[in-house]
């Protein structure tokens, strides 16, 4: 898990040194910050109010599953919410994705899957790091990412294949709720 992790960082600090292209350009920040269900609008307006970027090109839905490994080879997959935006929302959409997003796992593994998340995001931020320097606060985002991640989980709870569950919606929204303070 550390290598993977690290490469997971760098492959992702990469990304952020791709500037955003024109077309994705033209409506952001606001076509990637609105979307968040409307209770959380605020939250978006709030970072949009304070300045955020949009001058890089972010995948927006970066973690482990959209991201595949040969051996040789990595490659992003699942671009489909990919914008120009600033890379702090980026990385805690990611945080957001290694540390509190549901998975499949129900049972009494829950402290190992604890501990294997913790290291992810080590290793992930290590990897940044490697290739970035210093990883950019994204705290003042994650609220948002939070809040984004209920939408995309809201949209498909019930879903056959689908882990999320109503507990883990409520989940989110907690965590909603206690990073607010700081977007």
């Amino acid at each position: 898990m550390p290598r993977l992790g690290r490469e997971f960082g760098r492959l992702q600090a990469r990304l952020h040194a791709v500037p955003a292209p024109a077309e994705l350009a033209a409506d952001a920040p606001r076509d990637w910050l609105s979307r968040v269900l409307p209770r959380h609008l605020a939250l978006a307006e709030r970072l949009q109010d304070a300045g955020t970027a949009s001058d890089t090109l972010v995948h927006l839905d970066y973690h482990p599953l959209n991201v595949i490994v040969d051996g040789t080879e990595t490659a992003v997959i699942d671009w489909a919410y990919s914008a120009a935006g600033d890379m702090r929302a980026d990385l805690a959409l990611t945080a957001v994705a290694l540390e509190i997003a549901p998975s499949p796992r129900r049972s009494r593994l829950r402290p190992l899957e604890r501990l294997s998340r913790r290291l992810a995001v080590r290793a992930w931020r290590a990897g940044y790091r490697d290739v970035a320097g210093d990883v950019p606060d994204y705290q003042p985002f994650m609220a948002w990412a939070c809040a984004f991640r209920y939408r995309v989980t809201d949209a498909t709870l019930g879903r056959p294949g689908v882990w999320a569950t109503p507990q883990d919606q409520e989940q989110l929204q907690r965590h909603i709720d206690r990073w607010s303070e700081f977007a």
